[in-house]
């Protein structure tokens, strides 16, 4: 149950006696377990990874039970991995909402001057310009140059992200994974 929840896949060792009759089931860790796909079967054996070294087991001695997946049609796909896509999603959001806030990673215009302007000068006018106005602190602030700029605009603002929507999209998704209903998590973020 572990297994399928967290990957997707639970892997079984059959053991069998002479008559080819079952007299033991040992469960295989599946981040150990690895199918080798075969030219004449699927999958021809498991390759199993322990401490000891690899030991291949065929396609007859390995049971493989898994969740379906939309992406893999051999392997499953577990709950947790899941919620993995989700909650990595959200993360990179976070990173890219705190990069903007911190040093502007994503500039949403340029500035380029109508006129032949020195190095010096240029260095100059970014040196002012990132002083004034390179912190989210700064932001909406009047921008005043002693050159002739035209902006140009690269990138959409924040509020077009649409990060709002993306992480409503993104609590339905983990709450589904661990079926667990979203009022259920909203009321209990409320307490905190």
């Amino acid at each position: 149950t572990i297994s399928l929840q967290i990957s997707g896949n639970a892997y079984w060792k059959l053991c069998k006696d002479r008559l080819g009759r079952i007299v033991e089931i040992w469960w295989l860790p599946s981040h150990f377990v690895q199918p080798v796909y075969g030219e004449k079967n699927v999958i021809d054996e498991y390759r199993f990874r322990h401490q000891r070294g690899i030991t291949d087991f065929s396609s007859d001695e390995i049971l493989h039970v898994r969740f379906p997946s939309p992406l893999d049609m051999i392997g499953g796909i577990g709950d947790l991995q899941g919620t993995f896509y989700a909650a990595e999603t959200n993360k990179r959001m976070e990173e890219w909402e705190n990069a903007l806030f911190t040093n502007f990673a994503v500039p949403d215009l340029m500035l380029i001057p109508e006129e032949d302007i020195s190095e010096p000068q240029l260095k100059s006018l970014e040196r002012s310009w990132m002083e004034t106005y390179g912190t989210w602190r700064n932001r909406g602030k009047a921008a005043i140059s002693p050159f002739k700029l035209k902006p140009e605009r690269l990138s959409e603002s924040v509020k077009d992200l649409q990060f709002p929507e993306g992480r409503k999209a993104i609590l339905d998704q983990i709450a589904a994974g661990f079926g667990v209903p979203v009022p259920v998590i909203l009321q209990d973020a409320a307490k905190y």
